[in-house]
């Protein structure tokens, strides 16, 4: 997923330049935050991703025990 945004957001400066250009503006990092909005959307809705609210944010530490705390366990195939 990472590499697929990366190319994109190139994909989506590289044309973004051009118009710019014309509008006489920098590009800057717009096509980051608008490929970021775009990535964020389309995967809102996966369960690889959990939604932490603002009061709860801490360090990445805290994220990953509690993502392996709510992780799904396997079913025993035995």
């Amino acid at each position: 997923m990472t590499l697929c945004y990366g190319i994109f957001c190139a994909l989506l400066w590289a044309g973004m330049t051009d118009v710019f250009a014309m509008l006489d503006l920098p590009v800057l990092a717009f096509p980051f935050c608008l490929g970021t909005l775009l990535f964020l959307g389309a995967t809102s809705e996966s369960r690889a991703l959990q939604k932490v609210p603002l009061s709860h944010v801490t360090y990445p530490e805290e994220h990953r025990r509690r993502f392996k705390r709510n992780a799904i366990v396997p079913a025993n195939p035995n």
